[in-house]
């Protein structure tokens, strides 16, 4: 597992359908998904951010999570966990090139 989280949530319709909606129904479509979207990515990051989305999912969406920690609760069975060091705090990006030549220890 790593701190980085690709959670693609995608509504789509064509352009011309779209627009044979009524306002009213697009503003309905439209408000649903980005709830729908801010529910998702809070779900995947859960634990992830501190207390951040965890309150979100109980404060928004009366929802709790079963794993509210979900590192901890890896670490718990068993599971090492390497934490991403810090980012440059001059670009935001990491340096391109080899990341490292050590070898991984075995296990």
């Amino acid at each position: 597992m790593w701190n980085y989280v690709v959670d693609p949530l995608i509504i789509y319709w064509n352009q011309r359908e779209w627009k044979a909606f009524p306002k009213d129904i697009q503003n309905a479509i439209l408000e649903a998904a980005q709830e729908a979207g801010r529910f998702e990515t809070a779900l995947s990051r859960a634990g992830l951010d501190g207390d951040k989305s965890l309150k979100i999912l109980k404060d928004e969406f009366n929802y709790t999570m079963e794993v509210p920690d979900p590192i901890a609760f890896m670490e718990s069975k068993g599971m090492e966990i390497h934490r991403p060091r810090a980012l440059s705090t001059t670009s935001g990006f990491r340096r391109s090139g080899p990341r490292s030549t050590r070898r991984p220890r075995p296990t």
